[in-house]
């Protein structure tokens, strides 16, 4: 069948289009995806955003073709989009946003089903590794359920307590590890002992270590592990437990929506080099004086940055609020363009190395 429609394909486009969608979906079956994976193909196939609802495993999603997501319809698909069940008996469903579907359209939602149900097959049958199951936690989305059975097949002690390190340094000790990306950043996610001393010293990458939970709520601790590695600096390694009054702000903000903040826009806007050293040495010194020596500057080097900061975000930094108040800003810009077209450091492709 293959060969015939390779032969079809040079004199007929919409047999090229059917030959392109099942080698981009046995590529998928081959690597054992997750339906948010299917989903993604099916939407850059179509050219239109494609959604999932699978109501027996609490899975909610769309996606544009760029593999964005999108907010999910309470209302479902319209009736006039190409649809297609996954499961009759549950009511779950697959679709592509097109009023005028062609064969691409069908096509792909038939491979979506198959694609799909095989992982539901999988997902009940399977039962993981360590490092399988927590690969599965980080980057397919499951029913609570299903959560808490790949939980228990992370083997943690139910004794010890354990902490999530994300951080974007790929090569480390062999620790139950597994990677994800965060926008255009891959991290990789350590579950390790809570008793494991943390250096906040990172050279060379950034790093987030969530507190300390039973192994029960270890996903409670890699959201916070995920928070803190989005505000860290280059170079520094952030721990929840020591930003407890700051980081629970962070927690559930939008990125998106910590970008309209004007102080945060301006940050981003004028590209300072020195201003998270600076701010960062004058919250730790509260003098401008202390500051030289903790930079290592002439005094009249850091009173001119002082005074063009002051004068870019029409701020008194001899004032400790207002300080304040601009070292926050900071921490808010690193947390709002992590893995953005903005962020230096997934500019850089620095995050590729290990």
């Amino acid at each position: 069948m293959r060969d015939l429609l390779s032969r079809l394909a040079s004199r007929d486009t919409e047999a090229g289009v059917a030959l392109r969608v099942l080698d981009y979906f046995d590529s998928l079956d081959g690597s054992g995806a997750g339906p948010e994976a299917y989903l993604r193909g099916g939407a850059a196939l179509t050219g239109s955003v494609t959604g999932m609802n699978l109501q027996d495993r609490g899975i909610d999603i769309r996606v544009d073709p760029a593999g964005r997501r999108l907010p999910s319809r309470s209302t479902g698909p319209e009736p006039s989009w190409p649809t297609a069940r996954v499961s009759p008996e549950t009511g779950s469903r697959v679709w592509v946003e097109n009023p005028e579907p062609g064969t691409t359209d069908r096509l792909v939602l038939e491979r979506l089903v198959q694609g799909i149900s095989r992982w539901r097959d999988r997902m009940d049958s399977f039962a993981p590794s360590p490092a399988q199951a927590w690969s599965i936690l980080l980057n397919d989305p499951v029913a609570a359920d299903r959560q808490v059975q790949l939980i228990g097949s992370l083997r943690l002690d139910a004794n010890r307590t354990y902490r999530v390190l994300a951080t974007t340094e790929m090569s480390g000790a062999d620790q139950l590890s597994a990677t994800t990306d965060i926008g255009a950043v891959r991290v990789r996610a350590v579950i390790q002992p809570a008793s494991t001393r943390l250096d906040s010293e990172f050279p060379g990458h950034r790093g987030g270590a969530g507190p300390a939970v039973a192994p029960t709520d270890i996903m409670e601790s890699w959201s916070r592990a995920r928070t803190v590695l989005r505000m860290a600096p280059f170079g520094k390694l952030l721990e929840w437990d020591r930003f407890k009054v700051i980081a629970p702000l962070f927690l559930h903000a939008r990125p998106q929506d910590v970008m309209t903040d004007p102080t945060v826009q301006l940050i981003t806007a004028e590209q300072i080099p020195w201003l998270e050293e600076t701010v960062t040495a004058l919250t730790r010194a509260k003098s401008v004086r202390g500051a030289c020596v903790e930079l290592g500057l002439h005094h009249s080097t850091v009173q001119k940055r002082v005074d063009r900061l002051q004068n870019t975000f029409d701020l008194d930094l001899s004032n400790s609020r207002h300080l304040f108040y601009l070292w926050l800003g900071c921490v808010a810009q690193r947390f709002a363009v992590f893995g953005t077209e903005l962020d230096p450091w997934a500019r850089s492709g620095a995050q590729s190395g290990s």
